[in-house]
């Protein structure tokens, strides 16, 4: 999305449908009726672009229509859903949730929790204050050997995980796809125990406390907890394509599962669309899906 509106920005005559679509963003989102969240994926996309013009072109695009708001870390909603099914199910009380909890105008905390990166106080002062010209200068100031090393980090570790669920696809190419989305289940509940743990001893239980719940007790906590049921049924439909996973792929699962459960609207590639519609997602959650900024101006 971040990119076509920028082309229809620099190209208007020749993108017409999506600069119209840009300028009704910009009316909306200065008066306040609506709200378009950068996801890590779009951070770190733009964060890693070597032409430094056309980076910070597109960062000044972000940082103005997103107003420096950014869709907490996977691990961060995780947790809350998961506390969420937990104290539901044991009949706990639970205080409502802050309108746009989801939200946080510090950057960094798109990529990891509030307490992972020490930043002092008078900091957090200035960031609040302008938290889009904050994003804008992080993707855009900084050393470039610096920015080359933590792409290159980055793209190791997911290199690496590529390689293990490769692997995963081949082992269970001949299992039926109940095998699978059980496997896969199962693989992400242990994933996210620590979460889940941590949230069980803040209200004094154990992990024996859990399981002695049973099975159907604990398989709630990837089929109620969205970021991991989302994660699970799109990763279902790539594991069972025969094309080779890109690290675009997780970008978009992450994204997906951000924004299904949170947006009233998602703008994604065709391909994901597809598999989010197959897998029965949209039908379970209230965002609408669309692949392209021109029907959004019938939408908002």
């Amino acid at each position: 999305m971040w990119i076509d509106i920028l082309n229809a920005i620099l190209e208007p005559q020749r993108y017409q449908a999506n600069f119209a679509v840009f300028e009704r963003l910009v009316a909306l989102v200065s008066e306040g009726q609506v709200v378009v969240p950068v996801f890590y994926s779009s951070i770190f996309e733009t964060y890693k672009m070597k032409n430094a013009d056309r980076r910070e072109a597109l960062s000044r695009v972000l940082a103005t229509i997103s107003l420096g708001r950014v869709m907490v870390s996977p691990q961060t909603r995780r947790k809350v859903e998961m506390r969420k099914v937990l104290y539901s199910k044991l009949g706990f009380s639970l205080s409502p949730d802050r309108p746009m909890w989801f939200l946080t105008d510090r950057f960094w905390e798109a990529a990891g929790e509030a307490g992972d990166f020490p930043v002092s106080t008078e900091m957090l002062d200035v960031i609040s204050q302008q938290p889009s010209e904050a994003l804008f200068s992080f993707l855009n100031i900084g050393d470039e050997d610096f920015r080359n090393a933590a792409v290159d980090r980055y793209n190791e570790k997911s290199r690496e995980l590529l390689c293990q669920i490769q692997a995963r696809r081949e082992r269970l190419l001949s299992v039926t796809k109940s095998m699978r989305r059980r496997t896969l289940s199962a693989l992400t509940l242990l994933d996210t125990q620590d979460d889940l743990l941590g949230e069980a001893a803040a209200i004094g239980l154990t992990k024996k406390d859990l399981l002695n719940h049973g099975g159907a007790f604990m398989k709630d906590f990837v089929l109620k907890v969205p970021c991991s049921h989302i994660s699970v049924e799109l990763g279902l439909k790539l594991e069972a394509e025969s094309a080779l996973l890109s690290t675009h792929d997780f970008h978009d699962v992450n994204f997906m599962s951000a924004a299904l459960p949170y947006a009233d609207i998602v703008v994604t590639e065709k391909p994901f669309a597809n598999r989010a519609r197959q897998a029965g997602l949209e039908k379970m959650y209230p965002a609408k899906i669309v692949t392209s900024l021109p029907p959004l101006l019938d939408l908002i």
